[in-house]
This record gives structure tokens, sequence and C-alpha cells, in this order.
């Protein structure tokens, strides 16, 4: 989308473990990977993409010039096993902020991995399989989301709104560049 957007990582998005909601004693540092999953989504699918170090901003402090601003969470991570086969599941909460700090979006993918056999913490194809689920469901999701799209083009200065377009764009397997430049072509 032809837009400038903002999104604020929380210490405890970006940095805590979080332990597994299915198996005892297990936990998770899924930080560092789920903000690079967020900044390559995001920057697949937006114009320009600047992160915040604060949200809500604090008072007295000059707003954000975005269209949006992305807070993800991760909700939980669960593995869970059965018989002849393992699954991973994650589970993240994006919500969507006007710059003014009015909430207008917010929406929950679950994303999963399976495999078949045993399941060991040392070796474990899981993890990188749900962030791919995750990150074609963000992807998709960004461009169909009413309200997303209305507040990108109104920062772009159009009313214009196109989700075939749009959905088209975000889900197109292409280098970032060439994306936001066929992007900005097949919206002109």
């Amino acid at each position: 989308m032809p837009a400038k957007i903002g999104v604020f990582y929380s210490a405890e998005f970006a940095q805590q473990a979080v332990a597994d909601r299915a198996l005892t004693g297990i936990s998770h540092r899924a930080g560092a990977a789920s903000v690079a999953l967020f900044d390559r989504v995001l920057e697949a699918a937006f114009e320009q993409v600047v992160r915040l170090p604060a949200w809500p901003v604090p008072a007295g402090a000059e707003r954000p010039a975005v269209a949006v601003v992305f807070v993800p969470r991760l909700a939980g991570i669960a593995t869970v096993q059965t018989p002849g086969s393992t699954a991973r599941l994650l589970e993240y909460v994006i919500e969507a902020y006007a710059p003014s700090g009015e909430r207008i979006d917010s929406w929950t993918i679950h994303a999963k991995s399976r495999r078949e056999g045993p399941w060991g913490a040392r070796d474990d194809p899981l993890y990188p399989a749900a962030l791919r689920d995750a990150a074609a469901q963000l992807l998709t999701s960004v461009a169909t989301r009413s309200a997303l799209t209305r507040s990108a083009y109104a920062s772009f200065g159009s009313t214009r709104l196109d989700p075939p377009a749009l959905l088209l764009a975000a889900t197109t397997p292409c280098a970032p560049a060439a994306l936001k430049s066929w992007r900005l072509q097949a919206l002109s």
C-alpha cells in the first residue's frame, strides 16, 4: 500500500521468553524472530515502515507522521504432540491505531505447522514453518482490512479503495523492491 506506517514492538514482545501452553517447562525465545517477521511483512506491504520508540506517544510529544501504527503481541505458543505427529501453534494479536491513539482495528492470526514423527527441542523445524504461515496470513490480512486500507489511502491523499489490487500486490511473491514498484504501477 502506498503509505508510511509505524510499528511499535514492546520489550515484552521483542525480548521475553514465552512459556509453551502445552509443554510444561518449555519456553520459547520468540521475540527476535517475531520482530523480523513483522519487519519483513510490513516492509513488503507498505511504502515505508518506521519503528516507534514508544506507544502510546508520551504526553507533549509529537504524533508520528504515519497513516497507521501497528502494535503486535504474541498471545501464545503451544506445541501439541499426538501419537505419530507434532504441531506448533502460534497466536499473534495485531492492533492498529490512528496516529491520534484511537484503535481502528484489531485481529488475531493463528499460525501452525505440523510434522510426522517425534519432536525434539534441539532440532525444531516446526517454529520456522509456523512463522512462515504467520507471515503469509499477516501479509494477506493487512491488504483486506478495510480500516487499514481507508487509513492508508487517506494518508496518501486518495479516497480510491481497490482491495483486489491490494490483495494481489500483497500476495505476489517477488522481491520487496519489485513489489513496491509493481504496487505503485498497479495503483496508479
